[in-house]
C-alpha cells in the first residue's frame, strides 16, 4: 500500500517537473474555450507576438492587474491571452466558476491545467510570458507583484 501511495505522489507531479520553460524555447501549441465557449488555438508559428499571464483563483486579481498595466505600457501590437488555471475545481462546482466570469473580457479556462502545465504555472501565483513572433519565449515573471519585475518584463517585451 505504501509502495503504490509513494508512485502515485510521483506521477502527479511529473508533468510539473519536466514541461518547465526557459528564455529561447518554443513556446507550446495549445487550445483552450472561453467563459463564452470561444476556442482559441494558440499556435507558437503564427508570427504574433504574444502575451500570456496565467492565473488561478488566489492569483486572479494580480493576472487582471497585470493584464490591464501591460496594455498601458507596451509599444507594439500584441495579443493577449488570459487564462485561468481551474484544475482544482471539482466537476460539481464548474458551472459557479463559469458564472463568475460572465459580463467580464473573454478569459481562457484551463480546466485540467494541461496548458498551465505546460508553462509551470505555480499555484496561487500569476505569471506572465512573453512569446516573440518566432514563437520563441523571450521573457516571462513567476509570484507577486512588484515594480521590479513589472518593469524588467516590460523592458523584455519593448526590445
Amino acid at each position: 500500500m505504501k509502495q503504490w501511495l509513494i508512485i502515485s505522489i510521483t506521477f502527479l507531479h511529473f508533468p510539473y517537473q519536466v514541461l518547465c520553460q526557459e528564455i529561447n524555447s518554443a513556446a507550446p501549441d495549445f487550445f483552450l474555450k472561453t467563459q463564452y465557449d470561444q476556442t482559441i488555438n494558440y499556435k507558437s508559428s503564427d508570427g504574433k507576438k504574444t502575451i500570456i499571464i496565467i492565473g488561478d483563483r488566489k492569483s486572479g486579481k494580480q493576472a487582471s492587474e497585470w493584464s490591464r498595466m501591460l496594455k498601458e505600457n507596451i509599444k507594439d501590437s500584441i495579443q493577449y491571452i488570459q487564462i485561468a488555471a481551474t484544475g482544482w475545481v471539482p466537476f460539481f462546482a464548474k458551472n459557479q466558476v463559469l458564472d463568475g466570469f460572465l459580463n467580464k473580457p473573454p478569459i481562457f479556462i484551463d480546466w485540467n491545467n494541461t496548458v498551465s502545465a505546460k508553462f509551470d504555472y505555480l499555484s496561487k501565483k500569476r505569471m506572465a510570458i512573453h512569446i516573440n513572433k518566432s514563437g520563441l519565449i523571450k521573457a516571462f515573471e513567476k509570484g507577486e507583484w512588484t515594480a521590479t519585475n513589472f518593469n524588467r518584463f516590460i523592458d523584455e517585451v519593448n526590445k
